[in-house]
């Protein structure tokens, strides 16, 4: 025991010392430690934001993709509307001609002359016109038509516009008996295609007035159907 405190007694200073200088590394120690734990934090936190910035951005991006995305879809469905519209304008699209005829102006001999019209936006282009008062026989085009069929009247108009009803080259002379339904089968070729028109012409015996109604058909499909109509005024559409 004596011993021992005389090597305390001895050695304090440097126990002393010793306890110091682990002190002094405790704290050099505890504080890098610190120092590299508020660094890794300022990383983290610097991470976080840069994290969270790249997922606005992100969404940002997205955002303007999403948008540019139905730009480019309004675009292309702009350009095929054109696209149809340009093609329409020059095949005369889903316009058709109608022709009439104009009691109005029968002349002395029972002739009444016919027009035609254009139903729909689009002008007409190559127009021939065929009337017959038989069924036209089935041909692939009008020409064809044409040969196969006779004593029918043709005439090449050329173009149609909506504004404007030329007269036709051909009149009808319907026969003068009441209520007898005159009828007759007209052509029509264009860029568009073939219609045909089924005219019905009558006098009336209750009104004494003369009457049309017709039926237009391409292909298969009846496009225009008229009820009995009366010309009440010289311009066309009568």
């Amino acid at each position: 025991m004596a011993l021992h405190e005389r090597w305390a007694k001895e050695n304090r200073g440097k126990v002393v010392g010793t306890f110091v200088v682990l002190g002094l590394i405790g704290g050099i120690v505890a504080t890098q430690q610190a120092r590299r734990s508020e660094q890794a934090s300022a990383k983290l936190d610097s991470s976080l934001g840069n994290l969270g910035n790249a997922a606005q951005e992100i969404s940002r991006v997205q955002g303007l993709n999403t948008k540019l995305q139905q730009q480019l879809l309004k675009s292309n469905d702009t350009i095929q509307k054109l696209s149809q519209q340009n093609l329409d304008q020059l095949t005369g699209g889903n316009s058709h001609v109608v022709v009439v005829p104009n009691f109005l102006l029968m002349n002395e001999k029972g002739e009444v002359p016919m027009f035609g019209f254009v139903r729909g936006e689009n002008t007409m282009w190559d127009v021939s016109i065929q009337l017959r008062t038989q069924p036209i026989p089935k041909a692939r085009n009008l020409v064809e038509a044409f040969s196969l069929g006779s004593s029918g009247k043709i005439d090449h108009v050329g173009t149609v516009n909506p504004k404007l009803s030329p007269k036709l080259r051909f009149t009808i002379q319907p026969t003068f008996l009441p209520d007898k339904i005159n009828e007759y089968h007209i052509n029509v070729e264009a860029r568009n295609g073939i219609t045909t028109e089924i005219l019905r012409v009558r006098l009336n015996s209750d009104t004494r007035k003369w009457q049309y109604s017709y039926t237009i058909v391409r292909g298969k499909k009846t496009i225009e159907e008229s009820q009995w109509i009366t010309n009440t005024y010289v311009g066309p559409p009568f």
